[in-house]
């Protein structure tokens, strides 16, 4: 099962993310990390370049789901990307978004997923 987190930046995704990991016992895949390492090795250089690198840790975020059963996914997920982004995971595993517009009760998201 793949557990996508959307909501806008600042919207608690990455904790929200985290906990949820923990408690259904899945691997986390933030793209913030993914963006950071790789910022870290090639340097960011200017604003434009720094956008193409969120959007290769993306790419990445979403090929390593892709090759795992189930994972937590946080990123910020533009509406008209979000689809067409997230369909590749449904082969064969149900894909479950959580959205931290509100505020969250982790262990009741937690059954609902395992649920789902």
């Amino acid at each position: 099962m793949h557990v996508v987190i959307s909501g806008p930046p600042a919207s608690g995704k990455t904790t929200l993310a985290r906990a949820l990991a923990d408690a259904l016992g899945l691997p986390l895949l933030a793209k913030d990390t993914l963006k950071q390492g790789l910022l870290d090795a090639l340097g960011a250089g200017d604003v434009e370049a720094s956008r193409r690198l969120g959007r290769a840790a993306v790419s990445a975020l979403l090929a390593v789901a892709r090759d795992n059963r189930g994972a937590v996914l946080d990123s910020v997920w533009a509406d008209r990307d979000r689809a067409a982004a997230l369909a590749p995971l449904a082969g064969g595993w149900p894909v479950v978004e959580v959205d931290t517009g509100g505020r969250v009760d982790v262990d009741a998201v937690a059954r609902q997923v395992r649920v789902a």
